[in-house]
């Protein structure tokens, strides 16, 4: 069952956030809902594809600040990710991936279920046009680990496999030669991940 999401008209969605309005048709319940988002493409070398991913963020419409929803059956999230599958002709490797990791959460490992992202495929339209086949799927963050009101946490992203030098750790900020802070409830999260990769590798 495929589900078909609209994104906004106008605006052309490039790296930076822009708003627009979402629609989503829900071919399992037959609802419809439009949510107002901030969307950009996302990836590094996956903007290099004639067909982009997208991330979205729910806005709340009176305040302007960030708002949780829940689509498509998925977990409730303040933002969610359009995976373009570009690169894989089947269109089945990121979700057999993610299913057979699933499946691993439903042998009575409870603590396996919170580190799970659900996927479904979709349909996108944009400005009109058919853009194809889709994976909607939960970014990760925090909420998506249900760890978005834990404390002494934080959550990095590494853009690449070269380990970094002690010497150039910060002390503040959000980047450490190629790893990216994504969300902190830390007060000296480098601090703690560069004694971590002290560890582990020198």
């Amino acid at each position: 069952c495929l589900q078909s999401i609209s994104l906004p008209k106008a605006k052309t969605i490039d790296r930076d956030l822009v708003r627009g309005l979402v629609t989503v048709f829900d071919n399992a319940s037959g609802n419809a809902q439009q949510l107002p988002v901030m969307l950009r493409t996302r990836g590094q070398s996956s903007l290099q594809y004639p067909k982009a991913g997208y991330l979205m963020k729910f806005i709340d419409q009176q305040t302007g600040g960030e708002t949780s929803a829940s689509l498509l059956g998925l977990s409730e999230n303040t933002e969610y990710t359009l995976n373009s599958l570009y690169e894989d002709n089947t269109k089945i490797r990121d979700f057999a991936s993610l299913s057979l990791w699933s499946s691993i959460r439903n042998t009575g490992r409870d603590t396996v279920h919170a580190y799970t992202i659900d996927f479904v495929y979709a349909e996108v339209f944009i400005n009109g046009a058919y853009a194809g086949l889709y994976g909607f799927q939960e970014n990760v963050n925090l909420a998506s680990f249900g760890l978005a009101n834990a404390k002494s946490i934080s959550l990095f992203m590494p853009d690449s496999h070269r380990v970094p030098s002690l010497k150039t750790a910060p002390v503040s900020g959000e980047v450490w030669d190629d790893i990216q802070l994504e969300e902190t409830t830390q007060e000296t999260p480098w601090a703690l991940l560069k004694e971590a990769v002290d560890q582990m590798f020198y």
